[in-house]
């Protein structure tokens, strides 16, 4: 009776151990079953523990270039929306993550107008009829939801803006030779979004418009008709030198009517650009501001550069684009880099807005600008220096901390042209300022 009371109890020992060995054990079998009757897996795993399918891989090791034609290599690194890769200098990764100076908090103030139906099945080319005799706002985003993304580009694809005298002309005569632009893209000073249209809707125009109705924007500059005859083939622009200058009510408004729209901004180094200005507007006999012509030019960058001025604020108005668009929307172009590296400025403007970057590379120029001189005494210069630090600074810390430029790169460039300046002051301290003198932009399309 003793005995098989201790038997007992060591058998219900031995079952409590018993009873997990057979669960594992159950376990790693129904594993390895899994494990053998399971499909071959089309993966390869990478040293880097990442997945590649075995058709990757192949295309990785050039198994699937071999069967590839010349011309499809051709059209896929053209056409490819493989990202371009980033190179940057030590310096710039070494970069202070220091957050900038804090901006207004700014908002959309209206959501985008979306079309009323957004899975339109009509047949492309009836799409395409009805914009080519688009002659309203409303048109064209209705237009928009029809086409549902079938066609190369958009209607309009992008807004090339200034600022002033910031090389936006010398842009669109290279565009315009472009075989996928029309031709006769030209740089607006009075344009019909700042003159003509409201935040009161896409087609109520403003009182005294002076530079054509809306039927003319839309056909003139957006070139609705010949865009719809070329299938959207055709990339549509409205490039205007003063569009940036209008900030935020403008930014959003263009965003609410044309959300998939594309912004290219302009800047140069602002003293430079002003000296460009005020040459032109001398030229031509302007009073500008309180700067009466008959005085010296330096008189008059001294006006044009007094704080709170539009001409001396880059950061204002462009925080307002930042803010407003997606910064996947918008690309800015460096004047200065465009001298120091033309093709690749080019190449990355192209590649942004999803031209052929294969055509005109090379053929850039800057030849025909006539280039000012100015004295300054070291001191004068070094005032105007002064004047414009804190909004180069707040400029350039807004772009890049939206991700759009590298600072220190931006800022290099226009330190060494006034470094430049300052060493080569003679020995009264009287230094010469060179700046290529833009053309002036068109005053009215016609």
């Amino acid at each position: 009776m003793r005995l098989s009371k201790h038997t007992s109890g060591y058998t219900s020992r031995y079952l409590l151990l018993l009873v997990p060995l057979l669960l594992l054990v159950g376990q790693l079998f129904r594993t390895q079953f899994a494990t053998s009757t399971a499909p071959e897996s089309d993966a390869v795993e990478t040293s880097t523990g990442s997945s590649l399918t075995n058709q990757q891989q192949r295309a990785i090791d050039g198994g699937s270039i071999a069967n590839t034609s010349v011309e499809e290599i051709h059209l896929t690194a053209i056409r490819s929306p493989i990202e371009p890769e980033a190179v940057e200098d030590e310096e710039e990764e070494q970069e202070s993550s220091t957050p900038p100076p804090p901006f207004p908090r700014a908002f959309r103030s209206q959501p985008p107008i979306r079309p009323f139906n957004e899975f339109q099945e009509d047949p492309l080319e009836s799409v395409l009829e009805e914009l080519k005799g688009c002659d309203r706002l409303s048109c064209i985003i209705r237009v928009h939801g029809k086409l549902d993304g079938r066609t190369t580009f958009n209607f309009p694809h992008f807004f090339l803006l200034g600022y002033p005298y910031a090389g936006v002309q010398q842009i669109i005569k290279h565009l315009n030779q472009h075989s996928e632009f029309d031709g006769s893209i030209t740089a607006h000073g009075s344009s019909w979004f700042n003159a003509c249209q409201t935040e009161k809707g896409p087609d109520v125009e403003a009182e005294g418009c002076n530079v054509g109705s809306e039927k003319e924007y839309v056909q003139k500059v957006l070139k609705a008709s010949a865009a719809a005859d070329k299938s959207l083939e055709m990339i549509t622009v409205d490039a205007s030198t003063d569009y940036v200058l209008a900030g935020g009510p403008l930014a959003r408004r263009l965003y609410r009517y044309f959300p998939w729209l594309k912004v290219v901004i302009v800047i140069r180094d602002p003293i430079t650009r002003i000296l460009s200005k005020i040459t032109r507007r001398l030229e031509n006999g302007t009073v500008v501001y309180d700067c009466d012509p008959k005085r010296k030019i330096l008189g008059c960058i001294q006006e044009y550069m007094a704080p709170g001025l539009i001409d001396s604020n880059y950061s204002q108005p462009l925080e307002d684009w930042l803010i407003t668009f997606p910064k996947e929307q918008i690309h800015v172009v460096q004047y200065e880099e465009l001298l120091e590296a033309p093709d690749k400025v080019m190449f990355d403007l192209k590649y942004f807005i999803g031209a052929n970057v294969a055509e005109l590379v090379g053929k850039f120029s800057l030849k025909g600008l006539d280039v000012v001189e100015t004295d300054f005494r070291r001191g004068q210069y070094m005032k105007v220096l002064r004047l414009i630090e804190s909004d180069v600074e707040r400029t350039l810390s807004l772009l890049h901390h939206h991700g759009l430029i590298g600072k220190k790169s931006w800022l290099s460039r226009w330190e060494a042209g006034w470094e430049k300046v300052l060493a080569n002051c003679n020995d009264v301290d009287i230094c010469k300022v060179e700046a290529e003198v833009q053309p002036p932009p068109v005053l009215h399309y016609s």
